[in-house]
Formats: structure tokens, C-alpha cells, sequence
């Protein structure tokens, strides 16, 4: 069963594209950031550490415009981000944003769409979530602990 070609997928598809955008304006943002105070190795490091989260956003893109039929594949890699504990305190209020809030759009993509559409929806922010805290939360943040959001596993 395909999506529905009405307005509740037009608004969800919005939403999800409005999500890819602010979501890649804050790593942009962690980007300039670590140009700005950190080191060559910090750069390189974190410019490697977020290739693949931002390939799953633009992967996520690339799904709305087929109506949600193409499923993503995430590379089999995986950078770490390392930092200084200076860089960390600026960064991680950014992190904490990424990190912690579910988008809205996970309940409208269940509930508007087909399972087989929905599903490719979830497991690409999944894979969009899952390689940021491998290569970015979590290596920030199990260095520096009291840098963490409450609840944080590391």
C-alpha cells in the first residue's frame, strides 16, 4: 500500500524535511564551532565523525521525495569524534539538542503512512540517531561524564 496522496502526508513530509534542515544547521553549527576553537585534529576528527550521520540526513531527504519508498543504507563505518574538555563545554548544549528529543513526525509517520513506508521512516532516523551517538555523544561524553544529559547511558 502506498502513502497517501493527501494534505496529512504533504504536512508529514514538511515536517520531516523542515526536521532534515534544523538538524543539519546544528551540525553545521558544531562544525563552525570546532573550526572556530579547536585544534586541526578536532576539525579533521569531527568532520570524519559526522560524514555519516550526515548522509543519513540527506538519505532522509532523498525518502520523502520518493514518497517514502527508497530505504537508506548506512556505511559500515565508524569515526570517533575527539575533544577537549573547553570544546565539549561548547559543544555539548548543541549535542543535548540532537540527543535527546524524538521527532514529532515518528508518531505521524505510523500513523499516516503504510507499515512497509513508515518503517523505512523510523529505521532511518534510527540510523541517523544511532551513528551520532556512536561517533559523537557517546565518545564526548564518556570522557567527559559531567558533560552528559541526566539519563544518558554511556
Amino acid at each position: 500500500m502506498a502513502a497517501k496522496p493527501n494534505s496529512t502526508v504533504q504536512d508529514l513530509r514538511r515536517e520531516i524535511l523542515a526536521w532534515v534542515r534544523e538538524t543539519e544547521a546544528l551540525l553545521t553549527t558544531c562544525q563552525v564551532l570546532v573550526e572556530y576553537f579547536g585544534t586541526d585534529e578536532e576539525i579533521q576528527s569531527f568532520v570524519e565523525a559526522s560524514q555519516g550521520a550526515r548522509r543519513m540526513l540527506k538519505g532522509m531527504a532523498v525518502l520523502v521525495r520518493s514518497r517514502f519508498e527508497r530505504r537508506v543504507k548506512a556505511e559500515a563505518r565508524s569515526m570517533k569524534f575527539a575533544c577537549s574538555v573547553e570544546l565539549a563545554v561548547i559543544l555539548s548544549p548543541i549535542l543535548q539538542v540532537l540527543a535527546t528529543p524524538v521527532p514529532d513526525f515518528v508518531a505521524k509517520a505510523r500513523r499516516d503512512l503504510s507499515a512497509a513506508h513508515a518503517s523505512n521512516v523510523v529505521n532511518t532516523l534510527g540510523l541517523f540517531m544511532g551513528i551520532m551517538a556512536e561517533n559523537i555523544y557517546t565518545p564526548v561524553w564518556a570522557i567527559h561524564r559531567h558533560l552528559a544529559p541526566d539519563g544518558y547511558p554511556l
